[in-house]
């Protein structure tokens, strides 16, 4: 699961990597390939973090469509939930 972790969280780095020179936000393929795209142990890892995610946001479904959500105004409450259930969709 750590290694798991450790790969998403140096996908979301490559994803989101400040150009020094230009200070602008860009992808740097180096760094996923050489944190993560060329371990074949790092990849599979990552893809079961995923999968547990994923199966942990289905397993809270019914929760969150049982869950009353409240805001001041009706209108609202009712949009909230339909947020909400679309989540799931």
């Amino acid at each position: 699961m750590m290694s798991g972790l450790h790969s998403s969280i140096n996908t979301h780095v490559s994803a989101g990597f400040e150009d020094p020179f230009t200070r602008k936000f860009i992808t740097n393929t180096t760094y996923f390939y050489s944190k993560v795209g060329e371990h074949e142990d790092r990849v599979k890892n990552l893809y079961m973090i995923y999968a547990a995610v994923l199966k942990s946001v289905s397993l809270l479904e019914q929760a969150y469509q049982k869950q009353v959500y409240v805001v001041n105004n009706k209108d609202e409450n009712a949009k909230v939930k339909q947020i909400a259930a679309q989540v799931f969709q």
